[in-house]
């Protein structure tokens, strides 16, 4: 008798487990949906809630022909920022908030997520459901937001955007998405890049009603992830991340290193974040600009501005980084110097230990010390005009 108790007790405690409710619904919920295909969506939004538990997520119950792109969005915009909570979905209250049709045999939904402990509304997420298999399945609403949006190619850029874009601006990303790919030797990919005013239309268009962690942000685009590219501040060159997308395609993660990897994005691309007029920050004007910061500031130590990231650059923007900008130096004198191999050996110098690798790569590749390190780098920017 003894033998048959434990197997009793675990098939209890595992069925328990699959049974547990992640969508509820608060008694302001209503629908124009018929009850019955109503309450099928929400036990299939349950099915999925119970494949992302554990921050994992299979795909099984998304569309398939956007399942990548829901995944990364709802990886980037939920699962990940619970696993860095060291918190998971089953301390939420996950209500569902809207559910309405939009096409035949497709709705979308919203679901809320409250935690328990404070009962505050942390997240909301939309999702379309696509009724009409044998089995329901959701997906990310961008496509859905965007239907009525113009269209332009630029060269391997397809645009989306509701009036105009600065085609000249176009042009010189698409040259730049070339011009990258083709230093790391593969073909430039194509990308759809829609065009966003700030990051709360960017988390909107993809479905990202509200995330806590990114409640009065603006100034960030989404990108790139499965050749989608949403725009920082409604701007047409994202060569920034584009730099790193194609690095992440031939070099390791666990050997980027990624001083390196900032200051060649801050060379190749630009600085990511637009200046006060709406312009990307080139990596030649912030040389220029430390240049004059040198001059107005006759004993500065080089080396302290690299190693702490000193904030010289708020008068441009706030985020951007001395730091990267002394590395974009640095890959520039070794490109000139080793050409691209030796850009992919200070690339991949190492992830951990980041300071202390980079040190030993710019010292082989150039004899840089931090004894020299002053000396030498006020020698490069000499040569910038």
């Amino acid at each position: 008798m003894k033998k048959l108790l434990v197997p009793l007790f675990l098939i209890v405690y595992i069925n328990s487990g699959l049974a547990q409710n992640f969508i509820t619904k608060p008694g302001f919920f209503k629908s124009e949906m018929e009850n019955d295909m109503a309450d099928k969506v929400i036990k299939a939004l349950d099915q999925l809630y119970q494949d992302m538990a554990d921050h994992d997520l299979s795909g099984e119950f998304l569309t398939a022909s956007h399942q990548d792109l829901t995944m990364a969005v709802l990886n980037r915009y939920l699962i990940s920022p619970l696993k860095r909570r060291r918190t998971r979905l089953g301390n939420f209250t996950n209500q569902i908030m809207h559910l309405y049709p939009i096409a035949a045999e497709k709705c979308m939904v919203s679901i809320g997520h409250i935690t328990k402990t404070t009962s505050e509304l942390q997240y909301q997420i939309s999702l379309i459901a696509d009724i009409s298999g044998p089995k329901i399945t959701f997906s990310n609403p961008l496509h859905h937001y965007a239907r009525y949006w113009k269209k332009q190619r630029i060269g391997n850029i397809t645009y989306h955007f509701r009036e105009s874009i600065n085609v000249a601006r176009a042009l010189a990303f698409d040259e730049k998405n070339s011009m990258i790919a083709e230093k790391f030797g593969i073909s430039p990919d194509k990308f759809d890049f829609y065009m966003c005013d700030d990051e709360q239309e960017v988390l909107n268009l993809l479905g990202v009603g509200l995330m806590a962690e990114r409640t009065g942000q603006t100034r960030n685009g989404f990108g790139v992830y499965l050749k989608t590219i949403c725009s920082i501040m409604n701007h047409e060159d994202f060569s920034h991340d584009v730099f790193h997308y194609y690095s992440g395609k031939v070099n390791a993660s666990k050997n980027r290193n990624w001083i390196t990897e900032e200051g060649v994005a801050y060379l190749w691309g630009n600085a990511y974040y637009t200046d006060k007029n709406g312009e990307m920050i080139s990596h030649s004007r912030l040389v220029n600009e430390l240049k004059a910061y040198m001059t107005q500031n006759a004993d500065t130590d080089l080396l302290d501005l690299f190693t702490n990231n000193t904030k010289i650059f708020k008068d441009i923007a706030p985020e951007i980084s001395v730091t990267s900008t002394i590395s974009g130096i640095f890959a520039q004198e070794v490109e000139d110097q080793k050409g691209m191999e030796g850009v992919q050996l200070l690339i991949n110098c190492g992830s951990k230990n980041r300071m202390e690798n980079y040190f030993k790569a710019i010292e082989s590749l150039l004899g840089v010390t931090k004894k020299n390190f002053n000396k030498r780098l006020a020698q490069l920017i000499a040569k910038y005009e």
